[in-house]
């Protein structure tokens, strides 16, 4: 306050006391006392209890968009039974609305307490972690943590046992309490970036199985009107089985692993019955067809992993959405199931295009794995069915 002023008086009143203490940077530097005198007042009744600071013969101006902002810098707003009034008006603490991550950690100095928050909408101008020390927010920081993650990063941390300059507004960083706090930070943060990632990733996947469903939904359209297309019977190796006969042609795909009931872990290619659209016939709109179903498959490592399948006619298409690396190619077929590669930089740069370019992507991937399938290695025949299932699912 003496920076601001030459002179304060601190009014404080609680229960049935109540006293002033005025402060005159003028009178303390000609008077040889350190004592600033406390003055006893009478109870006012009409005051409620708390503590009223008066600035006086002001150094510098101030606004009162400068005063709500350090006081919500350096006051803990949210503090149980504490209240700040500026002007008449009470200041009150902001939420910010993300995902909450709470810390609870005890150190050999004491224990460490909050939360960190990743805001749905971060600002700029409240950028960094609060720490808290005895009630009093000593800085908002980042702590020198090096993660893209703590830019984004709100919260409060408090932790009382840090030791702190005579201002309060700096660390005595040279101590073992300050170490052990921010190695203690720097895991919570490195947790939340896992945590976050993972969730980034189960997103990401969400949105790609979607696609995929739809795009599997428009394969089995393209495929009923390309009836002379579909093969009799293709083999758990993907090759075309000359020995079926078309009048008890069975599925042929490698049997469920143990304990997988139900599952169908193959591209399938079945003979039989089901209905078929002419080529060139319109889709009927009111024809509402089942989604693409969910199924449990193998993938290259022997994992179980989700994947979906259709059936149209005598034709059966399981996909499956893989993390395959950025060196393997956008799709492939092994072990009869068509693998998308989400670590493909095609992927990369149509998934956040929207759902209608996605969609389309893995759909000319659905198409040129089952077109290299049953073309039988002619090329100039693959490219054909390629296109006329890509232009019959669009």
């Amino acid at each position: 306050m003496l920076s601001a002023c030459d002179r304060f008086r601190l009014r404080t009143q609680r229960s049935d006391f109540a006293a002033e203490i005025v402060f005159d940077k003028r009178d303390w530097r000609a008077s040889d006392s350190w004592r600033i005198p406390l003055i006893p007042l009478p109870l006012d009744p009409e005051s409620s209890d708390g503590t009223t600071v008066t600035l006086e013969r002001l150094k510098r101006a101030f606004t009162l968009p400068d005063i709500e902002r350090y006081v919500r810098e350096r006051l803990p707003l949210n503090a149980p039974h504490f209240q700040i009034f500026l002007n008449g008006k009470r200041l009150e603490a902001v939420h910010v609305s993300g995902r909450r991550f709470p810390v609870n950690t005890m150190t050999p100095y004491g224990p460490i307490h909050g939360e960190l928050i990743l805001p749905n909408f971060p600002k700029g101008d409240a950028m960094g972690i609060e720490c808290v020390v005895r009630s009093v927010v000593v800085c908002r920081s980042t702590f020198g943590i090096e993660l893209p993650i703590v830019m984004r990063l709100r919260g409060k941390i408090e932790a009382d046992f840090l030791p702190i300059t005579s201002d309060r507004t700096r660390f005595i960083t040279d101590t073992p309490e300050y170490r052990s706090f921010v190695a203690v930070l720097i895991k919570e943060v490195h947790a939340v970036d896992r945590l976050t990632r993972e969730i980034a990733k189960q997103k990401e996947e969400r949105k790609a199985d979607e696609a995929l469903k739809d795009s599997l939904s428009r394969m089995r359209r393209a495929i009923r009107r390309n009836p002379d297309i579909a093969p009799q019977v293709v083999a758990p190796t993907g090759e075309i089985d000359p020995t079926a006969q078309e009048s008890n042609a069975e599925a042929m795909a490698p049997s469920a692993y143990p304990g997988e009931e139900g599952t169908v872990p193959a591209y399938q290619m079945l003979a039989g019955g089901g209905q078929m659209l002419p080529q060139g016939e319109p889709r009927q709109a009111e024809q509402k067809e089942p989604p693409a179903k969910k199924i449990r498959v193998r993938d290259l490592k022997g994992k179980s992993i989700t994947a979906r399948r259709i059936m149209v006619g005598g034709v059966g298409i399981t996909c499956a959405l893989e993390h395959c690396g950025k060196e393997i190619p956008a799709a492939f077929t092994d072990g009869g199931i068509v693998f998308i590669n989400l670590d493909h930089p095609l992927y990369k740069k149509q998934k956040d295009k929207g759902p209608d370019l996605l969609g389309f992507y893995l759909t000319y991937l659905l198409s040129q794995q089952v077109a290299l399938l049953l073309a039988e290695g002619d090329a100039r025949k693959a490219f054909d069915m390629q296109n006329r299932l890509l232009t019959d699912s669009w």
